[in-house]
């Protein structure tokens, strides 16, 4: 293994993403009374708790498939047109992976614009 530096940084970064998700799961237990006003901002809380516990699943499917793909780069040394075409398809895999969980942020960013709306919303009703 080459790069053991970067597995070490990716299960670092899913290390620090676990303990998101704790610090998250408590704050939404936290908010068990459920009145209308509070019911967006358990929305919210759950958004970012799902997006986070998917960036933790993800970085930790980094590392493993990132350990499976070195070692089978180290038993196929002699590497031929398939091989290099595998390799870049594992790396797509990787890519996929790391930036899947930026579409659940831009939805909880969405959700939270739309509260910045009905807030204004409310505010300027009675001009």
């Amino acid at each position: 293994m080459e790069n053991v530096g970067l597995l070490i940084g990716f299960f670092a970064v899913f290390i620090f993403f676990f303990l998101l998700l704790v610090l998250g799961v408590v704050r939404l237990v936290q908010l068990k009374t459920l009145t209308v006003d509070a019911l967006v901002t358990k929305v919210f809380y759950l958004c970012l708790t799902v997006e986070i516990l998917v960036r933790a699943i993800t970085m930790g499917f980094i590392c493993i498939l990132y350990t499976h793909f070195e070692s089978s780069e180290d038993d196929h040394k002699s590497k031929d047109k398939h091989d290099s075409q595998e390799t870049t398809t594992q790396e797509k895999s990787l890519y996929i992976l790391l930036f899947l969980p930026d579409i659940l942020f831009i939805v909880t960013l969405i959700l939270l614009f739309w509260q910045l709306l009905v807030v204004f919303y409310g505010g300027h009703v009675e001009l």
